[in-house]
């Protein structure tokens, strides 16, 4: 330590603008920094639930689903909600970035004819008599193909679901293409609400950049206070600060360079170096400041001063860091980079109050003291802090054989409560509660089933045998009586709606060339290519599950 010390006092201003330097160069860095609340992304990748989920969503683009539920403001759809719905949906159907789009304009709609049945979409035309309008949207409802697809039971909610394509940012699809889109066209008095996972992440990014903004100045200036009120000198304040501030743009400026994302509970690393890094500043000026005589500081006295404070500085930042450290036995990828960040951080915290604290103690530290009467910075002792911790003191040596005892009571209480804790994740929870997140999720529940997708993937010889057909039909009807899931739909839906209206038996054929006859109204559909790959050996049985907590999902999952 005496030759840290002797380099470090010996060449301040190198110490000093080498900082500086570094500090330039990571701030060049921070435009950079981006926001990733993928909660797929925070799942370790080769756990064989996230690889399946994976697998599926790059198989059929369904895994990130966008749901916006579309009404008016009061009465039912009008017809210039109906063109509008048309004009988003087949914008949002010419975009690269999107795989599927399906509105109440667009879905096949199976009609029975004199001379057979035809395969359209609902809308192929759209009446502009609002009584003409209602009809077909009763239709619509009464359609269990439709219902709870793209309308709700009671008519008034519209919805218009879309797969983001895998390969791209969902969040910049939602906030670039989707939402410009919805807004362009949708007319005055639209009540419009949005759901998802592509939703959610959007707005977590939002708000993980707001938190960010409006919590890092509250706390600097809070910390600052404290510092100004405690020491009572501008020494005291600034040293501290600086040590915070630049560890913390350093940090920040590295995880932009290492392309380390921002996640939800990334605003939390600078309030947490702010509070745990201005205790090493403190403690390297209050021992600078502590001379046995009223003469100047010296670069012999600041070099013993780092001598004698660098052990217990460097051993107290070492454990924090260590803390931190640990986090990387997560599972969770968020839980990781948090501890990982928040480690190098606590590191150049550390590393700052032993270098470029005491080069500025050499430089600076006798003109910032030059004004300061009384070298010893410490509160008078009417002040509350001096006589709070005199009482304290007082009461723990005349209690003393009570406190490890009520320590000891307290520690196991806190023991066998351990047991109780439940693990309980929602993320739409995580949001305000008059948030669109928030409120969007409530409705889309409600009036569509939710908007995470849920799927039971077969893998057959070929998909479209009778026998196939009649087991995924078996699990939509099984699927349809769990709770807080939507409507499910398979290849088997459209066979049955076709025989349906074509012979009058809602039944599946029993013969393969029963479903050629029938497969060939809807073969090209893309509800089809949604849920059937191109060489008929792998589908998928699709439904919804709503934003529910993590009971909730097990209960889902153990039923299926």
């Amino acid at each position: 330590m005496n030759a840290w010390a002797r380099f470090v006092t010996r060449y301040p201003k190198s110490v000093i603008l080498f900082t500086l330097a570094l500090t330039v160069l990571f701030a060049f860095h921070l435009p950079d920094l981006r926001f990733q609340n993928r909660m797929l992304d925070w799942l370790p990748q080769q756990d064989p639930t996230t690889r399946a989920f994976i697998d599926i969503g790059n198989t059929f683009q369904i895994t990130r689903m966008i749901r916006i539920a579309i009404r008016p403001a009061s009465g039912s759809p009008a017809p210039d909600l109906i063109h509008a719905i048309n004009r988003i949906t087949r914008e949002l159907e010419q975009n690269p970035n999107i795989a599927h789009v399906t509105s109440i304009t667009n879905v096949a709609h199976i009609k029975k004819r004199p001379d057979g049945i035809e395969v359209e979409d609902f809308f192929n035309s759209i009446p502009n008599d609002p009584a003409a309008l209602k009809q077909r949207l009763n239709e619509a409802v009464n359609d269990r193909m439709l219902v709870e697809r793209v309308i709700s039971r009671d008519g008034k909610w519209l919805a218009i679901n879309i797969d983001v394509d895998p390969e791209k940012d969902a969040n910049i699809v939602f906030r670039h293409i989707v939402q410009p889109a919805v807004e362009k066209y949708l007319p005055p008095h639209t009540i419009v609400k949005y759901a998802g996972e592509p939703v959610n992440n959007a707005f977590a990014d939002a708000y993980t950049r707001k938190d960010l903004i409006h919590l890092t100045p509250f706390t600097i200036a809070l910390i600052a206070l404290i510092l100004a009120w405690s020491f009572r000198t501008f020494g005291g304040t600034l040293y501290p600060l600086l040590n915070v501030l630049i560890a913390t743009i350093w940090t920040f400026g590295l995880m932009a360079f290492l392309r380390i994302p921002m996640t939800l509970i990334t605003p939390v690393v600078p309030v947490l170096l702010i509070a745990l890094g201005s205790a090493y500043g403190i403690h390297v000026y209050n021992r600078f400041v502590l001379n046995p005589d009223d003469r100047p500081p010296s670069k012999e006295q600041t070099r013993q001063a780092l001598v004698e404070i660098a052990v217990p500085v460097l051993l107290a930042g070492l454990t924090t860091l260590i803390g931190f450290i640990s986090f990387l036995t997560a599972r969770l990828q968020l839980i990781v980079d948090f501890g990982l960040i928040s480690a190098i951080g606590i590191g150049f915290a550390t590393f700052l109050a032993l270098t470029f604290l005491p080069a500025l103690d050499v430089v600076a530290g006798q003109r910032l003291r030059a004004k300061q009467k009384n070298r010893r910075p410490t509160p008078p002792r009417s002040s509350f802090l001096e006589i709070g911790l005199l009482k304290t003191a007082d009461a723990v040596i005349r209690h003393h054989r009570w406190i490890p005892a009520a320590a000891f009571t307290l520690t196991l209480a806190g023991l066998l409560g351990i047991p109780l804790i439940q693990r309980k994740v929602n993320f739409s929870e995580y949001f305000p509660v008059d948030s669109p997140p928030r409120t969007g999720v409530k409705v889309v529940n409600r009036e569509f089933g939710g908007a995470n997708p849920l799927m039971v993937q077969f893998e057959l010889p070929s998909a479209r045998t009778p026998e196939a057909l009649r087991i995924y039909r078996y699990v939509t009807e099984f699927l349809s009586t769990i709770p807080h899931t939507g409507r499910p739909i398979a290849i088997s839906d459209f066979i049955l709606e076709l025989n349906d209206k074509l012979n009058n038996r809602y039944a599946l054929p029993e013969t393969p060339s029963g479903v050629a006859n029938l497969w060939f109204f809807v073969e090209g559909r893309s509800e089809i290519e949604r849920l059937l790959t191109r060489d008929d050996r792998k589908t998928v049985v699709l439904t919804t599950a709503e934003e529910t907590d993590t009971p909730g999902n097990r209960a889902i999952h153990r039923q299926i």
